[in-house]
């Protein structure tokens, strides 16, 4: 790559670790800022992006920043999917951004195709989750009918002395709501208790 280019797209996606499934032939997306010209080579999908695109480097690599990737998946992806990765960007043990900084990047994109996808997901992203799976059980309580239950609340005793954390919660109704992952089912432990 030359110094002008940067991946971006789904190659940007996946070298941040977005918890979502490539579909479609898998390309790499290189990028340039305009004026410059997109490369053009077999297996690369070249791209040309505006001004002032952001473009960081991370681990060596030169890509556009999370918020940037996040907005490039409008029309690619479901709702759901666009909101699971952005509560993955906005997450509660090392986020890569933040509620603000993915609102400022949706609202410098103007009106380009996509935006009011992106702008309907931001409205539901939320931050301090701790798995993609967690928000997936969100979206579907309130699809359901449900009311949005509270995230990661703090479960604690008469005495005041914590007691848990689960994932989601109804806090007026008491009932806590836990996703358990295949670890927790191949593992023996549910909920940290172990069967007999």
């Amino acid at each position: 790559m030359s110094p002008a280019q940067y991946f971006s797209h789904g190659t940007a996606a996946e070298l941040y670790q977005f918890p979502i499934r490539a579909r479609g032939p898998r390309l790499l997306h290189v990028s340039v800022t305009v004026p410059a010209h997109p490369p053009q080579t077999l297996g690369v999908k070249g791209h040309r992006l505006a001004e002032g695109t952001v473009v960081v480097t991370r681990g060596g690599v030169r890509l556009v920043s999370a918020e940037v990737a996040w907005c490039q998946l409008a029309g690619r992806l479901s709702h759901n999917d666009i909101v699971v990765v952005g509560d993955f960007l906005v997450r509660r043990k090392r986020p890569l951004s933040s509620l603000a900084k993915l609102r400022a990047t949706v609202d410098a994109l103007g009106a380009v195709r996509g935006v009011r996808a992106m702008r309907r997901a931001l409205e539901d992203v939320r931050a301090g989750t701790d798995s993609p799976m967690e928000t997936r059980v969100r979206l579907l309580l309130v699809a359901g009918g449900l009311p949005e239950p509270v995230i990661q609340f703090a479960v604690k005793d008469a005495d005041g002395f914590f007691v848990a954390t689960p994932d989601l919660a109804y806090v007026k109704e008491r009932i806590a709501i836990e996703y358990e992952g295949e670890i927790h089912r191949s593992s023996g432990i549910c909920g940290g208790y172990r069967p007999p």
